[in-house]
């Protein structure tokens, strides 16, 4: 197994749900040798769970373009909604590359069918500023698969594997499951993906332990990964 290049997916206190600043997660990443650290704050969110506006707007001017040798990218992790994201005076197309997630505190679960998760998951990789679908294995929004791997790949996105899902005591019940068939699909449509920690305190970032064993067991093609490759890497991503 190659050695990881990046985390893209981490959280700080900007947040306002996680452990540690920025500061810390840029210095940590840079003590454990990452080659790309991002920063993927919520946006901010009628729930107030993301970064404030203004907070969020100046990381991309404040943050260093390079830390140490890790070179920073600036991203957001968006809200999927019903035809569309809940931006609020963000420009996610000036920044390095975007998330698009389905988080229950303003996309509930219950009032949402197969159906609705599957055309929302299908817009978003619609949407031009959109990079990668993040944790699609979540038990609470299924989908079909199927359809929206090979929408990512008809569109060129990324589909993620969430090393925070594969925590056996997280609160993504039966995400493993979910994953295998995940990327099973992707094996089979040539869909490339990345492996990220979802770190929200800075010991957790660079972590893609859970992720490594599963793509052991199931044998996924490390030509696939961006992680280990730096040619997918510049296709999908551009520095500061």
């Amino acid at each position: 197994m190659k050695n990881n290049l990046l985390d893209l997916h981490t959280h700080s206190v900007l947040s306002r749900h996680a452990y540690s600043s920025l500061t810390e997660n840029i210095e940590y990443a840079s003590s454990i040798g990452l080659k790309y650290y991002g920063i993927s704050e919520h946006q901010p969110d009628s729930e107030n769970v993301g970064a404030h506006k203004y907070a969020f707007k100046n990381c991309y001017d404040i943050c260093p373009k390079e830390y140490n040798g890790t070179k920073i990218l600036v991203g957001i992790e968006l809200n999927i909604l019903d035809n569309g994201f809940d931006l609020t005076g963000i420009r996610p197309e000036e920044l390095s590359y975007s998330i698009a997630s389905m988080h229950g505190f303003v996309y509930p679960h219950e009032i949402h069918t197969f159906d609705d998760n599957t055309k929302n998951y299908i817009n978003a990789l619609n949407t031009s500023f959109v990079t990668i679908l993040g944790h699609i294995d979540n038990h609470n929004f299924p989908f079909d698969i199927d359809k929206v791997v090979k929408e990512a790949k008809k569109t060129d996105k990324l589909i993620e594997l969430n090393n925070s899902s594969l925590n056996p005591y997280g609160s993504r019940i039966g995400a493993r499951d979910i994953d295998k068939v995940i990327l099973e699909s992707c094996k089979q449509y040539n869909v490339p993906i990345i492996m990220n920690s979802d770190a929200h305190i800075k010991y957790a970032i660079g972590n893609i332990d859970n992720c490594k064993n599963l793509i052991e067991e199931i044998k996924f093609p490390e030509e696939l990964i961006v992680n280990y490759n730096e040619d997918l890497f510049n296709h999908y991503f551009k520095l500061r």
